[in-house]
């Protein structure tokens, strides 16, 4: 990605001035790349200055501070040109860097829910193919992204929507990344000069002027061709006017600065001016119980009072305005008022009483210490009520020029925001100060005055100190009132030949525009005021009352629309988001429209299609220009997709590319379910209509061939599935009529017998679900009302039935719970005396069988009858033992588990005891109860049966099986030789042709295999243990002393002693000898309760139950009887045993 760390040199400051527009946006500057000259003269389409005046007359008859000259309009009229399609001539070449030309916020304050908009535009040569914002919210330490929204060859639209709270701060803009030719580009904002931000339901500090002031020094401070600076303003149609200084720039900007900020509210007022209905209230501070500051000797009521009644004179001698105070007494205003908090919402409730146009407390400063001085006037903020706040800063202004003009200390106009952050209705910051956001929130501009500081002995002596100081300060703010809202001394008088306005002195105004309570008119050469439409430069249209017309006018039957100059517009216009075009005589075109070759069509309001419409029932494709496209194939258009043929979008079904697609009345492709003729059908996300099984959402729907959505009963490849009313597809049970259905849940439908949660039920072939007495393969089964298979016990009638686990109605003879039954061939339990295979039986009223005690058969299985009833459990018959199944009372036989614990039952079911022999291994059954458990119990682990050991499996299968026999003492003689160099020798022998570590033993004390058997065999006949058990647990622990473990040869430890696994090494021994001596001195401990014969070297040897192993095979704990021993592994001894020492022997 390439970097843009400069543009060009020259640069584009652009001051956007939204004219009377009601949703005012504060005055930007932007900065960008160079823009042709050509482009701005092409886009100015009227004249900024006010019609019929030279700029010295304008700038006196508003009474602005605007001296600099107005700029004339250049160039062509916006008729001449098309909207989105003005052109810029480059001559750079084309693989250059990207330069910027503008960055334009569409709003600086964003007030929740709504959107911001951001234009970045770049020279005519950059054609973007892709683009991502990059910008933050302050404080969060985190960039946010957002992709374009519209790509417009050299321009990129991006759009961000606030809706929730969250997203309240204030943001920066800090990069744009883009795609230019192929080539990635990206450009810093802050590297490139520009700091752009805006705020989110918080005020947002910027500094535009300051900017174009800094820019403004640089570009005079050089005579350099290469570093002009170029100024452009934008109209609020959107048109670029090139201006040649940075005073033409400021000039206008505070021109339309000042127009933006009133010029809705003072239409308002200056229409009310006209009939005599401007009112304005005055608002003496404090009063009554409240004295207000004090200072030389005087109150701040009194003084106020005084002010405002004088003020209240002076402007009375206007035209077109009421004066109105909240008290003309010393007292409260409020009739319940007993304190200063509490007069203040009185005084605003009396304005709105009055309808009051604006509200004006007049108040005296003080600190309390004297030492300040000078006027300041605090107004609203931006906040919730726009409007307000402007009118409130443009009066505030006004009459702090004036006061400022009498010499006082100008302390500037201010605003001040809540301290505790009470918020507006909108979400917004309130002001501070109750009267002004009352006022606010009531509709009022209202500002607060303060004059002087009472306390400070010179502005008391030079201001405050007689009345016709106070008359000054009165007549002061009068005529600041008067210059803000537009106020004339005069009037209007009317006779024969029209209106004329008269000046205090007597002089009328002719041939010349004027501005008069708020409104322009024009005289004409004998002094009275014009109306309908007249030509001075431009075109104007002046009301019945002479009131210049401003926006949008119904003139005989047609639509006009005139600028914030008054000029009347022509040609293309943008306005309130779209375009119009106006014809040669002003008037707003609707319908279709040939306009420079191009066809347009335009709406009833008269703003220009872009996009899809339907047209006369004809869907229509219009470009983001407007033009009209005649399209064929598929178009995409603001989400919504459109199939064209001839320019005209396809209507209802459609085949295209052998699919089927659906179209709307307004051509627009259908997705999801649509109901076409009073069937429905189901359209995929890419418009398909699908057919066959489908998946939508969590249900399951079988589309015809046709498309059709099915309902009912289906045969799928010859199988019945059901969709119900709504097309779903059925599963789990469906009761049609009176009769009972289950749906897999793939929806096939169930036949035969299935097992549904608990139960289990029979569906015919048909699906219906059984009840009652049902043959299934020949064999009677029984379903209850609810379609249950009925088990156990079944009365029907006076008639018993049994019907076993898996339903099947039991015949002959049957044995539950214990007792004797016989059922007949259908089923019947029998009762009382019956013959049953020329045997008489006696069955009880409950059927079961009266048998004697003893060995009964029945179908192969063997039972024990007690009074007639199966024994259970274990059972001591004619001296032995047998086992009765818990459940069944069936005999046992074969292996028998219960617990832990196994028995072994012969074919005969008695309990063997003994060894027995199955299946190719011995196992020892208990012969009596012991210490080992009851009679028959198998033997596992260790057991001494007649004077030996043997060793059953205790966890290897087979469990139980003897895999041992005998045990081997670890103390004694040694059992491989008689002396000392036979033994030796074996174990030499028998360690072979292994590689001997001589290296590391030598140092040890055993240079050679044959020393360090010597030394092992004195250590171990030292304390009475045999050498070939200290030899073979040796040669296993060290790998025939290779080591290779945890445990290394240097540590001279040769039977892991300490070595407790997880890298854990064990112990070091300082040579051989006491390694080995260490080992022996374990063992012992293990094997023997006798005292050492030497000092004991094992650190561990007090941690071993003494005499718990005292065979080698018992050094594995799992082998030993107590669970004690040398090692966890499995079988340790025995390896030791099977591995070392029996090769020995």
């Amino acid at each position: 990605m390439t970097r843009i760390r400069e543009t060009k040199k020259r640069v584009i400051v652009l001051v956007l001035s939204m004219a009377l527009l009601f949703s005012v946006l504060p005055v930007q500057s932007i900065l960008a790349a160079d823009v042709s000259r050509e482009q701005a003269s092409e886009s100015v389409s009227e004249q900024e200055k006010l019609p019929g005046e030279s700029e010295e007359s304008v700038a006196k008859e508003v009474g602005t501070d605007n001296t600099g000259e107005e700029s004339e309009a250049v160039g062509q009229s916006a008729q001449d040109s098309q909207p989105a399609e003005v052109t810029e001539s480059m001559q750079e070449e084309q693989n250059v860097s990207p330069e910027l030309q503008y960055v334009y916020v569409d709003k600086s304050y964003v007030a929740m829910p709504e959107r911001q908009k951001i234009l970045v535009s770049f020279g005519e040569n950059t054609s973007l193919s892709d683009a991502v914002l990059v910008y933050s919210r302050e404080g969060s330490g985190e960039s946010q992204e957002v992709q374009a929204s519209e790509l417009q060859e050299s321009s990129v639209l991006f759009q961000m929507d606030y809706v929730e709270e969250s997203q309240a701060g204030v943001y920066q803009l800090l990069a744009v990344r883009m795609t230019v030719n192929g080539e990635e580009y990206e450009l810093d904002f802050q590297e490139a000069g520009i700091d752009s931000r805006f705020g989110v339901n918080r005020e947002c500090e910027t500094e535009p002027d300051a900017v174009v002031e800094e820019i403004a020094e640089g570009a005079q401070s050089t005579g350099n061709k290469e570093n002009d600076v170029t100024f452009v303003t934008v109209d609020s149609e959107g048109n670029l006017e090139e201006k040649g200084t940075v005073e033409e720039v400021l000039s206008e900007a505070s021109e339309r600065v000042a127009t933006v900020s009133t010029s809705s509210e003072q239409a308002a007022l200056a229409a009310r001016a006209v009939t005599h209905d401007l009112v304005v209230v005055l608002d003496p501070g404090h009063g009554g119980g409240d004295p207000g500051a004090r200072g030389n000797g005087a109150n701040e009521k009194d003084l106020t009072l005084k002010i405002a009644k004088y003020c209240k004179n002076a402007l009375e001698e206007y035209c077109g305005v009421t004066v109105y105070m909240t008290r003309e007494t010393d007292r409260f205003v409020g009739a319940n008022s007993t304190n200063a908090n509490e007069d203040l919402a009185p005084r605003v409730e009396y304005a709105k009483s009055v309808n009051a146009d604006l509200f004006v407390s007049i108040h005296l400063n003080s600190t309390g210490y004297g030492t300040a001085k000078g006027a300041e006037v605090y107004y609203p903020n931006s906040n919730y009520n726009v409007a307000v706040g402007n009118t409130g800063k443009e009066v505030a202004q006004n009459i702090q020029n004036e006061l400022v003009a009498l010499g006082i200390t100008d302390r500037g106009i201010k605003i001040r925001n809540s301290a505790n952050n009470s918020t507006y209705p909108d979400g917004s910051l309130q002001d501070y100060y109750a009267v002004i956001w009352q006022c606010k929130r009531a509709g009022i501009p209202g500002i607060i005055v303060e004059h002087a500081f009472i306390d400070n002995v010179d502005d008391y002596n030079k201001y405050l100190n007689s009345d016709a100081k106070l008359k000054k300060l009165g007549e002061a703010d009068a005529a600041g009132i008067a210059k803000a809202l537009g106020l004339e001394k005069g009037e209007w008088i009317e006779d024969k030949n029209g209106w004329w306005f008269r000046y205090s002195d007597g002089s009328y105004p002719k041939s010349t525009w004027k501005f008069i309570a708020g409104y322009w008119y024009h005289f004409g050469s004998d002094g009275y005021r014009q109306t309908g439409f007249i030509t001075d430069g431009a075109k104007y249209y002046l009301d019945k009352e002479g009131k210049m017309a401003i926006g949008w006018k119904w003139i005989d039957d047609a639509w006009y629309y005139f600028n914030g100059s008054g000029a009347m517009a022509t040609g293309w216009l943008w306005q309130g988001g779209a375009w119009y075009y106006l014809d040669k005589d002003g008037k707003m075109v609707t319908g279709w429209q040939t306009i420079d070759k191009t066809k347009y069509y335009f709406g009833t309001s008269g703003n220009m299609y872009t996009g899809t419409h339907v047209i006369d029932g004809t869907t229509c494709v219009f470009s983001s220009s407007g033009a009209y496209q005649i399209t064929e194939g598929w178009k995409s258009e603001n989400g919504k997709w459109y199939y064209m043929t001839g320019g005209v979008s396809a209507k209802g079904w459609s085949m295209i590319d052998n699919t089927w697609y659906y179209f709307d009345g307004s051509g627009v492709m259908q997705t999801g379910w649509v109901l076409v003729g009073g069937t429905w059908y189901y359209m995929n996300s890419s418009g398909k209509m699908l057919t066959g099984f489908q998946k939508i959402g969590n249900l399951t729907y079988y589309l015809s061939s046709s498309g059709a959505m099915v309902t009912g009963w289906l045969l799928v490849d010859k199988t019945w599935y059901y969709f119900n009313g709504s097309g779903a597809m059925q599963t789990g049970w469906l009761l049609l009529g009176n009769t009972w259905y289950y749906l897999n849940s793939d929806g096939k439908m169930a036949t035969g017998l299935q097992k549904i949660g608990n139960a289990t039920y029979y569906l015919t072939s048909s699906g219906a679900m059984a009840v009652g007495w049902v043959l299934i393969d020949k064999t009677w089964y029984y379903f209850n009302g609810s379609g249950a298979m009925q088990t156990g016990w079944l009365l029907l009638g006076n008639t018993w039935y049994y019907l076993k686990d898996d339903g099947k109605m039991a015949t002959g003879w049957l044995t539950v719970n214990g007792a004797m039954y016989y059922f007949g061939t259908s089923g019947n339990m029998y009762t009382g005396t019956h013959v049953i295979d020329n045997v008489t039986y006696q069955f009880d009223a409950s059927g079961a069988c009266q048998s004697k005690e003893g060995w009964k058969t029945e179908n192969g299985k063997t039972y024990y009858l007690v009074s007639g009833t199966a024994a259970k459990g274990w059972k001591f018959i004619e001296n032995a033992w047998y086992y009765f199944e818990e459940d069944t009372g069936v005999m046992a036989t074969g292996w028998l588990g219960q617990g832990d614990a196994w028995y072994y039952l012969k074919d005969s079911g008695v309990m063997q005891t003994g060894w027995l022999l199955e299946g190719n291994n011995w196992y020892y059954l208990n012969p009596e109860t012991n210490a080992y458990g009851p009679a028959g119990v198998m033997a596992k682990g260790y057991r001494e049966i007649n004077g030996t050991w043997y060793y059953f499996e205790k966890t290897k299968s087979p469990v139980g099986s003897l895999s041992y026999e005998g045990v081997t003492p670890i103390m004694g003689e040694s059992a491989i030789g008689k002396d000392k160099e036979t033994v030796v020798k074996k174990m030499v022998r028998m360690f072979g042709n292994r590689t001997y570590p001589s290296e590391a033993l030598e140092k040890g004390g055993a240079p050679d295999i044959t020393t360090f058997c010597r030394i092992l065999y004195d250590e171990a006949v030292l304390e009475g243990v045999k050498p070939e058990v200290v030899f073979g647990q040796a040669m296993k622990e060290t790998g025939h002393l290779q080591f290779g473990g945890d445990v290394k040869v240097e540590q001279f430890n040769f039977a892991g002693l300490g070595a407790t696994g997880n890298g854990e090494p064990g112990n070091s021994y300082e040579s051989v000898q006491i390694g080995l001596r260490a080992q022996v001195q374990h063992l012992k401990a293990y094997a023997s309760d006798e005292e050492l014969k030497s000092e004991c070297v094992d650190n561990r040897f007090k941690y071993v139950t003494r005499k718990c192993a005292p065979y080698v095979e018992w050094l594995g704990i799992q082998e030993n009887p107590e669970g004690k021993g040398w090692a966890a592994e499995a079988k340790y001894g025995m390896s030791i045993m099977n591995s070392y020492i029996k090769p020995l022997l």
